[in-house]
Parts: structure tokens; C-alpha cells; sequence
């Protein structure tokens, strides 16, 4: 039934093309990479690198990009830190750094809401800013307005060489106020402890210090990593992340009181344990918010090949260890709860490769994994060979507009950085699913349209649970949404050229997916078909049904 429909949905299509039904439709070589940034030569651009979320108001997320070795108003390796329009990658603003060598930009990242202002904001990180009273290379970080990059406050080390903003991270709310706080990392502090490195949390809305975690006796670049967490123990309070590489082993302390929750060491040796740590996911879907660490160098697979450990926030006790085939890949080298990157409304995850090849030595790759079964999504690798992608990440926010999550990628060897999609080649989402419900209802797909493939699906999110839905197949799109009755409703396919309808039934948390084996037929490559689906609206929504965006699938040979 699936393959008699498939063959009458797309002749028509075929015919009339994606241009004469008004969609525009990006080449299936330009849907990974996004945006391709170059940055100034030998400013060590890409250094940093995280996603902000919406700072303009135009749906899509922003980008931020550090360059600590940046020459700005004369004065040399004073770094910047570049903020980038999601649309076009152009410049929105940028925050210098005020002195010669302050190293601007080499620690920076995202801070969430500090202000409470409703927009996100930056921590901007100068971790040899040498700083009056604390003494030289002390360092800085700089809060920052999303709206405007204004300053809000301005961090410090405590004492000469502390190279406070080595790491920033942030927190979300440990402390309950209501405001995003935020991790600071300073690399060689010695201040009361016998080890080396410390990590301070401040509060955002007025800086107050709320903890400080300090090196273990012996240890060394403690809190040289850190990550945002969320709440690890389900106490209704956002929890803290901290690395401490050269022990190999990373630390999970009480948002709310700073008792040390878990010491999670690694079950191997000389595997570079810790090198990236983030969370933000719940794979087990037990309510707490669970760990990722990268082991760059694990020789499970192959030497130096790298593996991804997820471990339980509620226990410490490791859930998974994924790796994948490729000696020196380095799979791990930074890792990133990645929000829901194929649109089946489980928060999924991103690791990078910096040495992995792709078809391109050393080009470096990014690897998307499944939240909701811990399967590996997609890859996508450097532009060309040697840019050693995934130095950094950041993630969990839409950049290109399809409503999917996407990352942006560190690529520091070569001054530059990548902002990648995980959306697969011959796949177009198009128009808006209901947004009237907290949400946005999604229809899309995991793997490629292709020629035979005997297991391809659809997938989508957003609806009631446990809730019947509907996905219509169609020959057209319409070139633009027409309203329907009964809500935030449109219909985005012509349902004049409606081939079937098929039904399936979202799980617990409204997902759903529906198996549509594509034949195999050769004269089907090039071919398109649109999808749409109904099903019931999530309790408390206001309207009883809601639609999903339109689907274009061009299949590929």
C-alpha cells in the first residue's frame, strides 16, 4: 500500500518542481553546513564557540565566536568575542577585550537570562586581564546584555594569575530567585586549597558569589572543563557541572547548598576522561538531568578513536558508553546536550571528532545521538581537510529556521568556525506547525529519502500523548499556509492532490512516528512528496487539534 502511494504522490510533484510550487528549497550539498564563518588569520578564532539562543527577535539563534588572539583598537591579543546573526552570520555586535594580551574570548560562552530581561545573555571571559587590586593575568569575565552587549557586571580573579575565565559555563538557576547564574573557572588558583584551579558560581542578577569549588589536594587544572547541567537530583534547583581532567574525573555539586553529589571517575585509564562534560538531557527519563562526558583518547574501538559516557544524574552510575569505529578520531573531544536536533521531542545530544576524516584528513566531524535511544542520528564533517572541526561546541538552539536544532563547531586551527544542521540531505521542513501550545508541533524524518530504503520513517512531536495521529501524503505544496478553523491551524500541502492518509498513535510524551519504506525504483530519484499531520492538542492548550508543518522529501538516488 505504503509503495503504491509513494509512486502516484510524486508524479505529480516531479512535474511541477519544487520552484513552481513556490518553496525555497536549499541544495542538498548546502544542508548540513549552515553557515561557514572565517574569521581574522592567527586570532585563534574559534577558540570559543557556543550558540545564545534568540538575541534579535527573529525566531532563529544567534551565534558566538571568540577570538582571544584578536587585535582590536590597536592593541594586540586583547581578543573579542563575536556575536553573529543566525540568519546570515553577519555581525550583531562585539565585546573587546580592554587591554593589550586580556585574552577576550577564550573561555566565553552563553549565560542564559541574567537580567531577567526575557532575552539570553553572554559571559565574555579575559582570562589574562590583569585586573587592579588582584594583580596581573588575575582575569575577567564580563556579563553581557543579549539585547545590546552592553555590560551588566564585570567578574574578577582574586589574586595575580589566577586566569579567572579560563571556562565559563552556565548554570541555569541554582539558587531558585528566578535568574540565570552562571560557572567561572579559574585555572591556576591557589587560594585556599592544596591543589591547583577553582570554580566559582555567581548569581546573575547581582553577582553575589553563592559557591566556590575548589581543587582536591594534588590535583591540578581543576575546573579547566565545565558544562551546563540542569537539576541532576530533582530538587527543583539547577545543579553544577565541573571537569577535572588530570584526575579524570568530573564532579556534580548541589545547585542549592554545594554538597557534592557525585565524584564520577573513569572506568579506563590515559583515555583524556573529562576533556568535554555538559548536560541537559534526560535519556533515562526518570526526572533527573543525566551527564555527558568525552574520553578523546579511549582506544576501545581503536587507539585514540574516543568514546561518549552517559552516566545517571539520580546515581552517578553510567548508563552508556558509545563509540564508534576510526582510529585517532577522537570522538569526545567536546560534547553538548544538543536540544531536539530531528524533531521527535527528545532532547538529543552532540559529540565532535576533531581528527576524524571525512573523505578530508583530519577535516574534524560532528555527531548528533538520539535522546530517546541513544542511536548515532548523523555526522557532519569539516569543509575541508585539516579544519579539525569540534575543538568547541555549542548547541541546543535553531539557527537555520526549520524549527531543529543545529550546533556550531569550533574550527581554531584554521580562524574559523561552522554552524552544522543535522536535518538529512533531500529533506525540507516548510511553513509552521501550531505554536499556540508551548511548543511547536514537528514533522520530520531521521534518515535519508532514498531509493530503496526499506526503513525509512517519518517522525514527529508535539501532540497529546498516547493520542491517535494523522499524516497526509499529498503531490503539491501550497505556496503559502491556509488557515483552518478551530486555532492556531494551517494547512501547508494541497489537499487537492491528497494521495492517503495513514495513522499512527504518539507514546508518553507525545512523539510519534509512522514506518514509510521508500521502493525501489530508479526512476524515483528526484522525485518529491509532502507530508502533513493532525492529531490532538496537548491538555491545556486552548484548541482541540493542532497541524504540523509541511514535509518536502526529495528523494534522493
Amino acid at each position: 500500500m505504503f509503495d503504491r502511494s509513494f509512486r502516484l504522490a510524486i508524479r505529480p510533484a516531479f512535474v511541477a518542481g519544487p520552484l513552481a510550487l513556490g518553496l525555497c528549497v536549499a541544495p542538498a550539498s548546502a544542508q548540513s553546513i549552515v553557515h561557514q564563518i572565517n574569521g581574522p588569520n592567527n586570532a585563534r578564532y574559534g577558540q570559543s564557540v557556543d550558540l545564545l539562543g534568540d538575541l534579535d527577535g527573529d525566531g532563529r539563534s544567534e551565534i558566538m565566536v571568540g577570538a582571544w588572539l584578536d587585535v582590536n583598537n590597536g592593541l594586540n591579543g586583547s581578543g573579542t568575542v563575536h556575536v553573529l546573526r543566525g540568519v546570515d552570520a553577519s555581525s550583531l555586535y562585539e565585546i573587546n577585550g580592554s587591554g593589550t594580551g586580556d585574552h577576550m574570548g577564550f573561555g566565553s560562552s552563553r549565560a542564559g537570562d541574567v537580567n531577567g530581561d526575557g532575552v539570553p545573555d553572554i559571559c565574555a571571559a579575559a582570562d589574562e586581564d590583569d585586573v587592579p587590586g588582584p594583580g596581573n593575568n588575575a582575569g575577567s569575565a564580563r556579563l553581557v546584555s543579549g539585547i545590546d552587549g552592553s555590560t551588566i557586571r564585570e567578574l574578577s580573579g582574586q589574586s595575580a594569575n589566577d586566569l579567572f575565565g579560563w571556562y565559563t559555563a552556565p548554570c541555569g538557576d541554582v539558587n531558585g530567585d528566578g535568574f540565570d547564574d552562571v560557572a567561572v573557572g579559574s585555572l591556576s588558583d591557589t587560594t585556599g586549597a592544596t591543589g591547583n584551579g577553582s570554580v566559582r558560581v555567581y548569581s546573575g542578577i547581582d553577582g553575589a558569589e553563592l559557591h566556590v569549588f575548589r581543587a582536591p589536594a594534588g590535583v591540578s587544572n581543576f575546573g579547566s572543563v565545565l558544562g551546563y547541567l540542569g537539576d541532576a537530583n530533582a530538587d527543583g534547583f539547577d545543579d553544577v557541572l565541573v571537569s577535572s581532567p588530570s584526575e579524570r574525573a568530573v564532579y556534580v555539586y548541589s545547585g542549592i547548598d554545594g554538597s557534592q553529589l557525585h565524584r564520577i571517575a573513569s572506568p579506563s585509564t590515559q583515555d583524556l576522561f573529562g576533556a568535554g562534560v555538559d548536560g541537559g538531557i534526560d535519556v533515562d527519563d526518570d526526572g533527573h538531568a543525566d551527564i555527558l562526558v568525552g574520553a578523546p583518547g579511549d582506544d576501545q574501538q581503536s587507539s585514540n578513536s574516543g568514546a561518549v559516557y552517559v552516566f545517571s544524574g539520580d546515581t552517578g552510575a553510567q548508563i552508556t558508553k558509545i563509540t564508534l569505529a576510526g582510529a585517532g578520531k577522537r570522538l569526545g573531544t567536546k560534547v553538548r546536550g544538543g536540544g531536539d536536533v530531528d524533531g521527535d521531542g527528545y532532547i538529543d545530544f552532540v559529540a565532535s571528532a576533531t581528527l576524524a576524516d571525512n573523505g578530508l584528513n583530519n577535516s574534524g566531524r560532528v555527531y548528533a545521538f538520539s535522546g530517546k535511544n541513544l542511536q548515532l542520528i548523523r555526522g557532519v564533517g569539516g569543509p575541508a581537510a585539516n579544519w579539525q572541526i569540534g575543538n568547541q561546541l555549542g548547541g541546543g538552539f535553531d539557527v537555520d529556521g526549520d524549527g531543529l536544532a543545529d550546533a556550531v563547531a569550533g574550527a581554531v586551527n584554521v580562524d574559523a568556525a561552522v554552524v552544522v544542521s543535522f536535518r538529512p540531505i533531500g529533506v525540507t521542513l516548510f511553513g509552521n506547525g501550531t505554536v499556540a501550545c508551548g511548543g511547536r508541533t514537528l514533522l520530520s524524518t531521521r534518515s535519508v529519502p532514498r531509493v530503496g530504503a526499506s526503513g525509512f520513517g517519518l517522525i514527529g512531536s508535539g501532540v497529546a500523548p498516547g493520542s491517535p495521529v494523522y499524516l497526509a501524503l499529498s503531490g503539491g505544496a501550497l505556496a503559502s499556509p491556509v488557515p483552518l478553523a478551530g486555532g492556531d491551524l494551517a494547512a501547508h500541502i494541497d489537499l487537492g492532490l491528497l494521495v492517503g492518509t495513514y495513522f499512527t498513535v504518539a507514546d508518553g510524551k507525545g512523539s510519534f512516528d509512522l514506518s514509510f519504506p521508500i521502493p525501489s525504483d530508479p526512476g524515483l530519484a528526484g522525485a518529491l512528496a509532502y507530508f502533513q499531520g493532525i492529531g490532538a492538542a496537548p491538555a491545556g492548550c486552548g484548541q482541540v487539534f493542532v497541524t504540523t508543518n509541511g514535509l518536502e522529501l526529495d528523494v534522493q538516488p
